[in-house]
């Protein structure tokens, strides 16, 4: 895990149409509920947010206060859940907003939506983020020769179950690919819910080409393509385009 755990960089400047869920976990194996999440404004709106509480009560920012490792002697990370599989909203933390709540992405002065990929609808896995993590925009990374892309790490949850925006999981990183996304850093783990059904098969990258065939080849041409349909080129990656194991 030394190579990964480079990559988990913290301190980071502190600054849809869903019904968003509550949840996490207090052990790798049992879940209760550690954070709960506040709904503000209307869903599919600019004013949208959701922010998190701690179990008495307190405002908390999941990019700051949640921790970034379980507490338990295996490898496991929390992983903040933003965009639900196959929904198209890019819901994300709001890095630069006091407490960090989740919002959806505006550009250009409208809320951003992610096309739909061809076999695919929407995000193709649970998608979200490792708290206490944050790519440096001010340092160029030695294996893509490009600059970070100034937000957190981002998570791909290829489990069973359909997650709900604002879900803290338990989440056993299996590899990473190195995107390269318009020219900064972007790398993208692979990780699995360790209360999945299936997650005591899945150990490392190879493993999810054993039990989910095509998955990492439909991942990677995802992410190849996603800005296509917005008139924007085919990204890049690092390596290849091969995915590292853990």
């Amino acid at each position: 895990m030394s190579a990964l755990l480079r990559l988990l960089r913290t301190g980071a400047p502190a600054a849809a149409c869903l019904r968003l869920g509550t949840s996490a976990g207090t052990g790798p194996r049992r879940a209760m509920a550690l954070y709960h999440t506040e709904e503000r404004g209307q869903p599919c709106s600019q004013n949208y947010r959701l922010f998190f509480k701690d179990v008495t009560g307190h405002y908390i920012s999941p990019f700051h206060d949640i921790p970034l490792k379980v507490n338990s002697k295996e490898n496991l990370f929390n992983m903040i859940v933003e965009i639900p599989r196959w929904t198209n909203a890019k819901m994300e933390i709001a890095t630069e907003e006091p407490l960090n709540p989740i919002k959806q992405y505006v550009k250009d002065g409208k809320l951003r939506y992610v096309a739909n990929i061809f076999p695919y609808k929407g995000y193709i896995w649970n998608y979200g983020t490792l708290p206490q993590t944050w790519e440096d925009p001010r340092e160029k990374d030695k294996s893509t020769n490009c600059f970070g892309d100034n937000d957190p790490i981002d998570v791909c949850e290829i489990g069973s179950k359909i997650l709900s925006c604002g879900e803290v999981i338990h989440v056993k990183i299996l590899g990473i690919l190195a995107l390269i996304d318009e020219g900064e850093t972007d790398w993208k783990l692979i990780a699995i819910n360790v209360n999945d059904p299936e997650a005591s098969k899945f150990h490392d990258i190879d493993d999810v080409e054993k039990f989910k065939p095509g998955y990492l080849e439909a991942t990677l041409n995802w992410f190849r393509l996603y800005k296509v349909p917005d008139g924007k080129p085919e990204n890049q990656f690092a390596f290849n385009g091969e995915f590292k194991t853990r």
